[in-house]
């Protein structure tokens, strides 16, 4: 790890791994050359040239200058990024969300891309296992399409923070099948701000609020529990042992004989 002065002053903070260098480059040349660049929180890799180390500033080189194959940002460049960093603190986790867009296998596009322009309501690991305990995982969410109505409805169509949510308002969402979201503001408690789907609410929580993605081209806010629409069943109280969305989104990839398998 090695801290850093921009050109505008602003410090920042890289981590470096330096790859050794190939058999054929001159030895020394490999110190900031042929590495893989990861910029603060933001997670951001930049892949720079050990073969193109130009210096500068005469016979002995004031400075040296790289190609580089990316553009290093210190911000999230995507909700994606954001959701899988490795830097989020202690409180906040998104495994299980992660899991279940994983599983679901469309949507991910879309949220992987740096020009959507969204709001991610993203139920962090508590909601997620908050949900668990109340239905059966694979009866709820064991279809494509549960998943996908499930997942589209947590990402709404603007880009939005928590002040411009207003009261009774209505949220369009990505869903297919043009559902939409009601919001509330509570009165009782100032500043709570609840979205209700049809069988389901999460309310906005404070681990995690206006996530600005690429300088507010897109926003997450952390929510405190699953959006379930209406056209998505939701059997009765799950047993005590629940497949997590991680082990959902394994057999997705592998097959469902891998998942019966597993969860045997």
């Amino acid at each position: 790890m090695k801290t850093f002065s921009s050109a505008a002053g602003n410090s920042i903070t890289l981590n470096i791994n330096v790859f050794p260098a190939p058999p054929n480059q001159l030895p020394g040349t490999n110190k900031y050359g042929a590495d893989t660049v990861i910029v603060g929180f933001a997670s951001k890799s930049l892949i720079m040239s050990g073969y193109c180390r130009v210096p500068v500033g005469g016979i002995v080189p004031t400075s040296y200058f790289y190609q580089s194959f990316d553009v290093l940002l210190p911000v999230y460049g995507s909700i994606w990024q954001y959701l899988t960093s490795s830097q989020l603190p202690s409180s906040v986790s998104y495994k299980n969300v992660t899991g279940l867009l994983t599983a679901e296998g469309n949507l991910i596009i879309q949220l992987q891309s740096p020009i959507t322009q969204a709001t991610f309501l993203a139920p962090l690991d508590s909601g997620v296992s908050a949900f668990l305990s109340a239905y059966n995982l694979t009866q709820a969410l064991g279809s494509s399409f549960a998943r996908s109505t499930v997942a589209r409805v947590h990402l709404l169509a603007s880009a939005m923070t928590k002040s411009n949510f207003t009261n009774n308002s209505t949220l369009t969402t990505s869903s297919l099948l043009n559902q939409q979201l009601t919001c509330l503001l509570n009165v009782v408690s100032p500043g709570s701000v609840t979205f209700y789907a049809g069988q389901t609410n999460a309310t906005i929580s404070s681990a995690a609020v206006d996530v600005s993605i690429l300088y507010g081209r897109s926003y997450v806010q952390a929510v405190n529990y699953v959006l379930v629409p209406s056209g998505v069943a939701l059997p009765g109280a799950a047993g005590s042992a629940l497949p997590s969305l991680l082990l959902l989104a394994v057999a997705t990839l592998v097959g469902r004989w891998m998942a019966l398998l597993l969860l045997a």
